[in-house]
């Protein structure tokens, strides 16, 4: 299969095209970094250096493509990052529902509360008191103005948290019904402690 994957060398999309890569698939991997091109070359995928603004280089990016992970990175430099997530995920929709009968697919793993994954890494760790401390939407706007993060930058990440503690992010999500994936948080926090532990 050809398989494009956005979202660079990330610990996502890294990852991601390394275990591809293992079962022969033919791997693009979408950078907006021409440095990193080499170290996508070295991982036996080929690089495709551009921004996923461009619609037309998305256009071309996708071209013969099997199958597409759309993932969009954050650009703490956009001086709107709503605008600018809004802007990538309509074109990315437009380009990957042509033609009309390919489909979208959520990736999901399992869905719990913010409680109770700060649980399953607290206890992985050695800490299994750790807890997840909601901040009121003043309370972060007050820490992240403080931190000097630009005002607009600062209030879509408000906005951002609000929406998915209302479940709102989540509502196309179970719309489509997606099938969950068999690596629970439980897994991936056995692999994280071990990391943790080494620092």
């Amino acid at each position: 299969m050809k398989i494009v994957v956005t979202g660079s060398l990330g610990n996502i999309s890294k990852p991601l095209t390394e275990i591809l890569v293992s079962l022969g698939q033919e791997v693009t991997v979408i950078s907006s970094d021409p440095k990193k091109q080499e170290a996508i070359r070295a991982m036996g995928a080929a690089p495709a250096n551009g921004s996923i603004t461009d619609l037309e280089f998305l256009t071309n990016s996708f071209k013969g493509a099997d199958a597409v992970y759309a993932m969009i990175p954050l650009s703490f430099t956009e001086p709107d990052l709503g605008a600018y997530l809004h802007r990538v995920a309509q074109n990315a929709e437009e380009l990957l529902l042509l033609p009309k009968q390919k489909t979208i697919r959520y990736v999901g793993s399992e869905e719990m509360t913010c409680n109770e994954a700060a649980q399953i890494i607290g206890t992985a760790v050695g800490k299994p008191w750790l807890k997840w401390v909601l901040l009121s939407d003043k309370e972060m706007l007050q820490g992240l103005k403080m931190a000097k993060v630009p005002e607009k930058l600062a209030e879509t990440l408000v906005e951002m948290q609000a929406a998915m503690h209302s479940g709102k992010t989540l509502e196309n999500f179970h719309l489509n019904l997606p099938k969950m994936g068999k690596v629970k948080l439980a897994d991936f926090a056995k692999e994280f402690a071990a990391v943790y532990h080494k620092k």
